[in-house]
């Protein structure tokens, strides 16, 4: 993510990484093997409840500090923006339901191919459509909140709290039931472009927002003794958004430049399109499963672990040759559709 000066800021998109991977944790521990019920106080002599529960909380704050670094930097959509958003999600979709009807022609046909390239109305992955609508009608909320004093701001927020927090999460209000909405993306979205204007409090402070994350991350995981899972673990949870601000302000608090970290994560989105998708995601949960059935405790954890960097250093590898296939396209495409706009 670039900064006002237009340099990549390393320590964001190390954040940046560091969310992908959490929300590959959480798809191979919780999407995968259910997610933790609510924890009573017996359970807190089960190592393997008590780990499973410490990992969920740690990674469910990952999708949420996507969309802080959007709202602290700022979505500028342009022509180029949106057509290699585009070009990027139809071309995974196209290529990997292409790829399984011709390995297994019984499970999967043409349709399936037809209707992999509506990858707004007709997807598995939520994240897709629900982040595109926050980009094309970011420039309106920029250009509100830019006419924001801080008094106002603060009493947007406040008010956005109750609809999502109160109403959503509380009462299960279909406005935001449970996070995965894009209500709660304008929500933390917003969030994150307050705390960008408030960046003073923030810079410098690293070791005091440790301190608030470790206890904002306690706040979090005594909520799974009181709440059940689909409520703790929920994003628009007041105690996984908190978490998730606090996360984001370690980050935000210093500053350094790497440009193999700046390389990595300039194709981090692709590791949730790649591993998402269904016919790939159906796969890799239930090798997930099949090969963890026998494995002790350590041995687990070891599998888990090279798993999940497995994975990620996969859809990085694919995304720099599709980055460089494709480019030629995007250009072509851009350069078309500019003479209009």
């Amino acid at each position: 993510m670039k900064s006002d000066t237009g340099i990549r800021q390393t320590n964001i998109e190390l954040l940046r990484i560091i969310s992908m991977l959490m929300v590959l944790c959480v798809h191979f521990t919780g999407a995968t093997f259910g997610l933790p019920s609510k924890v009573a106080l017996e359970d807190l002599k089960d190592l393997n409840m008590i780990s499973k529960t410490l990992m969920e909380c740690f990674s469910i704050i990952g999708v949420n500090c996507f969309v802080l670094i959007s709202g602290y930097f700022g979505i500028r959509p342009t022509v180029k923006g949106i057509v290699n958003f585009i070009i990027c999600c139809v071309f995974y979709s196209l290529a990997i339901y292409s790829l399984f009807i011709f390995i297994e022609p019984k499970n999967y046909d043409y349709n399936d191919l037809l209707e992999s390239v509506l990858i707004f109305s007709n997807t598995d992955l939520w994240f897709v459509p629900a982040y595109f609508s926050l980009y094309i009608i970011s420039p309106l909320i920029n250009r509100g909140i830019q006419k924001l004093d801080s008094r106002s701001y603060i009493w947007l927020l406040v008010s956005l709290s109750f609809i999502n927090i109160y109403l959503g999460w509380f009462w299960h209000g279909k406005v935001n039931p449970n996070g995965y909405t894009v209500m709660q993306m304008i929500y933390v979205y917003l969030i994150g472009a307050f705390l960008r204007r408030k960046n003073s409090i923030i810079f410098g402070k690293t070791n005091k927002l440790i301190v608030c994350y470790i206890l904002s991350f306690s706040l979090l995981f005594i909520s799974t003794f009181i709440c059940p899972s689909s409520m703790a673990y929920a994003y628009n949870s007041p105690f996984v958004l908190l978490s998730s601000i606090c996360f984001f302000c370690i980050f935000a608090s210093f500053r350094y430049t790497n440009r193999q970290v700046n390389y990595i994560s300039a194709s981090a989105f692709s590791v949730y399109l790649i591993h998402k998708m269904p016919p790939i995601w159906l796969n890799l949960k239930e090798f997930m499963i099949t090969n963890t059935k026998n494995l002790d405790d350590s041995l687990f954890v070891l599998f888990w672990i090279s798993f999940v960097l497995m994975i990620f250093a996969t859809c990085i590898s694919i995304d720099k040759i599709r980055i460089a296939l494709l480019m030629p396209i995007s250009k072509w495409i851009i350069a078309r559709i500019s003479r209009f706009v």
